[in-house]
């Protein structure tokens, strides 16, 4: 008897696609807070090992806090870092990121972030793997004026969109008491 045997080898890879979306208001004031919420999918047949977020936050925007999901790593510094070991295929995660807005951002500027993904696993399309997000700036002052005498006290509010480049910072002059003439 005869037996006639063939042995093919087969090579298994992983296959992992990571992608990730940025989201967050489209408008903001200057000198308030903003959150970002960064979200992660894993997509193919395979497991994603060693995933990373890194956001590293535009200019005019402080880092106040992460909130970060079960089972991953983050920093709470710049550039923002966030990592898991492994990502389940079908698995998706999400991360807010709450900033500030400086206030020293103009009026009309338009602030373009950026937040990057990656895995180690093989496989990943690299096109999804960047989402960015812009958000225009609105400038906004409030100002109050109290005027104190003997008599009576009466007190100024005012409410009012200010374009910061008509006003001269730290030059303000208050005669007090008021020339009469």
């Amino acid at each position: 008897i005869t037996t006639n045997t063939t042995v093919d080898e087969v090579t298994v890879v992983d296959r992992a696609e990571v992608r990730i979306t940025k989201s967050a208001a489209s408008t903001a004031i200057a000198g308030e807070a903003l959150t970002y919420t960064l979200r992660v999918t894993k997509s193919g047949p395979s497991d994603a090992d060693s995933v990373r977020i890194v956001d590293p936050l535009a200019t005019g925007l402080t880092l106040i806090e992460v909130g970060e999901p079960t089972g991953w790593e983050c920093t709470d510094a710049v550039p923002v870092t966030c990592e898991t070991g492994t990502l389940a295929a079908g698995a998706a995660a999400t991360i807010t990121v709450r900033v500030g807005i400086d206030h020293g951002v103009l009026d009309g500027s338009v602030i373009e972030n950026l937040a990057v993904v990656s895995t180690s696993t093989t496989g990943d399309d690299s096109e999804d793997n960047e989402a960015n997000h812009q958000v225009a700036i609105s400038a906004r002052a409030d100002l109050g004026i109290v005027k104190q005498s003997r008599k009576d006290v009466r007190v100024w509010a005012l409410e009012a969109d200010l374009d910061p480049e008509s006003i001269n910072p730290g030059h303000f002059e208050l005669e007090w008491p008021p020339n009469s003439g």
